[in-house]
């Protein structure tokens, strides 16, 4: 499901392009557990910071990261907190930066990379969109000062790997 519809600056059009109360109600709990709403902006609904949180379909195993593909089966769900998510077809999984305390727990650290792989193709797309070349873009990251050398670690590992992946 794709929307074909180009950029606007007015950032109530999420109640024009979203599906809501005023289309195709059906389609509103996929699209924001599925896939992205329209429009992501402080006057929006759906605004970042975002919780570390994603959706899994329910016949998804995370414990290989080959099975995983950020926006596919594996999302950022920008509705969590906000609306009710699909229960019986979808599991949540929050505080994915707390879970990933333990090395040898591949399911959350796999899960964790989905989350921030998302948030780099939406970084990468926001530079095409705007005429930047990604691999001219520097990564920054930061951590609550309470995070454990070994989340550390894995962070760094995960971000590094990302960015090489979509920048570079």
């Amino acid at each position: 499901m794709v929307f074909l519809h180009e950029m606007t600056l007015d950032k109530r059009d999420w109640e024009k392009f979203d599906f809501n109360e005023q289309n195709i109600i059906d389609f509103q709990s996929p699209q924001l557990t599925e896939l992205m709403p329209s429009v992501i902006a402080n006057d929006s609904p759906f605004c970042f910071p975002i919780r570390t949180v994603v959706n899994i379909d329910n016949d998804t195993d995370s414990t290989g990261v080959n099975g995983l593909s950020p926006l596919i089966n594996i999302n950022i769900p920008f509705a969590f907190s906000i609306q009710n998510i699909r229960e019986k077809l979808d599991k949540t999984y929050s505080h994915l930066k707390w879970r990933v305390t333990d090395p040898s727990k591949t399911d959350a650290k796999n899960r964790l990379q989905m989350f921030i792989e998302q948030l780099a193709l939406m970084g990468r797309n926001k530079l095409i969109q705007e005429g930047v070349n990604p691999a001219k873009a520097g990564l920054v990251w930061f951590k609550p000062l309470s995070m454990g050398q070994s989340q550390t670690t894995i962070f760094n590992s995960i971000w590094k790997q990302v960015y090489e992946k979509y920048f570079l």
